[in-house]
């Protein structure tokens, strides 16, 4: 069987989408030894799947201009597909060719632009809500990396749940406990890190819900005597609809309180998470919520939000919130930073919750998927 992926989402491993489709693709090539893999990629992501000396699978190059791309994804790439003789085509990043030249399957990794549509920008908007609903219609199966996503496909786009399959994501082994101090120590200093802190990581988008937890934050500080800072794992040019974040932090006097680090480094992420003393996710919408599990798997404790996909990710080791409730989150922070033993009993639950994900369970629901079909 010849399988061809659509790779070009992916342009690093700095956000959600560029881990789950290069953690998933490296993982297939792995665990598969059997079929012909096809890879669409750029310039950008190239870099990053592990394919030498690899006979089974070959790379083509696709411009990484967002425009020229979804230009070819609709154009040009059904006939080369069907040059290739392609079996099967994976969209991992919600849409595929609508004009159709063999099988197809397509990942909807969130529908954020149906249940938070005013949070995106209008073009983003447009494309999604139209280019969504024909990709599930005309696609063999579609994938989805939560039971709540799951969920909501049923009920917004009336996808038959026979259609349906659920593949959670994993974490990289790279993600685990430091313990080399001066590692820690030059990651500390690189990124201006406090000796205390609590972490977010994320995207600078209103889904995020970053504004409430600045506003948490400083009523937490105002309960307590404890120095901890506010480290935003996440870069001020990289966002949008995010002016709030700013207004809201010069509006409570929290300047002197909150880092921003910019863009973090992959290889460097594990030891934010490792160096923080809490791990808050008060997003209002997740299609998975990858970062709870990368704290868990650090010895981080987690905070996050009590909706969306967000409980089955965290299982029984993470504190569960309603983003809407500034007190509630507030208070939470402060339980787990005032009190060791349940900081540590969240630790080890975390450490077991980690039991139940990996890429290679991953990649190999996904392979029994395309098998299927």
């Amino acid at each position: 069987m010849k399988i061809a992926i659509n790779t070009l989402a992916m342009k690093s491993l700095k956000h959600g989408m560029g881990r789950y489709i290069g953690s998933l693709v490296n993982a297939l090539l792995k665990i598969d030894t059997r079929n012909q893999y096809l890879l669409y990629v750029s310039d950008l992501n190239a870099q990053y799947f592990e394919v030498k000396g690899n006979p089974r699978v070959k790379l083509k190059f696709v411009p990484s201009n967002r425009a020229l791309r979804l230009l070819w994804e609709q154009t040009l790439l059904p006939f080369d597909l069907k040059r290739e003789k392609v079996d099967i085509f994976y969209g991992p990043a919600f849409t595929v060719p609508l004009f159709k030249t063999c099988k197809q399957v397509v990942a909807i990794l969130d529908l954020t632009w149906f249940k938070h549509r005013k949070k995106h920008i209008w073009i983003k908007q447009l494309y999604f809500r139209t280019l969504i609903p024909l990709a599930v219609r005309q696609t063999e199966r579609v994938i989805v990396i939560s039971q709540s996503t799951k969920k909501d496909l049923i009920k917004i786009l009336k996808v038959p749940e026979d259609k349906i399959a659920v593949t959670h994501l994993g974490t990289s082994l790279a993600f685990r406990v430091v313990e080399d101090q001066k590692k820690l120590s030059g990651i500390r200093t690189k990124y201006n890190l406090p000796r205390q802190f609590i972490l977010f990581i994320g995207v600078l988008e209103p889904r995020k819900n970053i504004p409430g937890l600045v506003r948490a934050f400083s009523r937490f500080k105002e309960g307590t005597n404890l120095s901890h800072k506010l480290v935003i794992g996440g870069g001020r040019s990289y966002g949008w609809k995010n002016k709030e974040i700013f207004q809201v932090i010069e509006d409570l006097g929290m300047d002197k309180e909150i880092i921003f680090t910019d863009f973090i480094l992959e290889a460097d992420l594990p030891a934010l998470y490792n160096l923080a003393d809490l791990f808050v996710l008060p997003s209002f919408y997740e299609g998975f919520g990858l970062p709870i599990l990368e704290a868990q798997a650090c010895g981080c404790p987690v905070i996050t939000s009590n909706i969306s996909s967000m409980p089955e990710v965290g299982g029984d080791a993470a504190l569960f919130v309603d983003p809407d409730d500034i007190k509630e989150l507030a208070e939470a922070m402060r339980r787990i930073l005032t009190d060791d033993k349940l900081k540590a009993e969240m630790i080890k639950k975390g450490f077991e919750n980690l039991k139940r994900f990996s890429w290679e369970k991953a990649a190999r629901e996904t392979l029994k998927v395309f098998e299927g079909i």
